[in-house]
């Protein structure tokens, strides 16, 4: 029992570090994936051009814009799979707790709390979604 226990709290504990990692990379998308664009107003209406970096253009009746830009295929393919091992990892914590075995039920507390402790440090301002672990 003891062995279960200690598996399951660290089960529950990667799964912190699967989110972190799911969160530190959909920010590194959004970094890379913006382009900048100016929109130009002229007689036949606003005209927008890319720009390779913020400032660049000078022209005072500009107003420079962010766009999100499509995510490639293959940061797409990363992002499902975290997101399965996330489902996969929360699933199966969830059926431990149904058990309803005191002691899994109180490992997978005392795993999420501690995966939190560690691995959340970069949610304090952000909402956190609860999610069945």
């Amino acid at each position: 029992m003891t062995i279960s226990c200690l598996g399951i709290i660290l089960i529950a504990i990667v799964h912190e570090y699967i989110r972190r990692v799911a969160r530190q990379f959909d920010r590194s998308i959004a970094t890379q994936n913006y382009k900048y664009t100016s929109a130009i107003n002229n007689s036949s209406g606003p005209e927008k051009i890319e720009i390779s970096s913020f400032g660049e253009n000078e022209n005072h009746d500009s107003q420079i814009v962010r766009e999100p830009a499509q995510i490639a295929w293959l940061q797409q393919i990363c992002r499902s799979l975290l997101y399965m091992l996330q489902a996969l990892i929360s699933y199966s914590l969830m059926l431990v707790f149904m058990t309803f075995n005191g002691y899994l039920m109180m490992s997978t507390i005392i795993g999420a709390t501690l995966g939190f402790f560690i691995f959340a440090e970069d949610v304090f301002f952000a909402r956190k979604a609860f999610t069945c672990h």
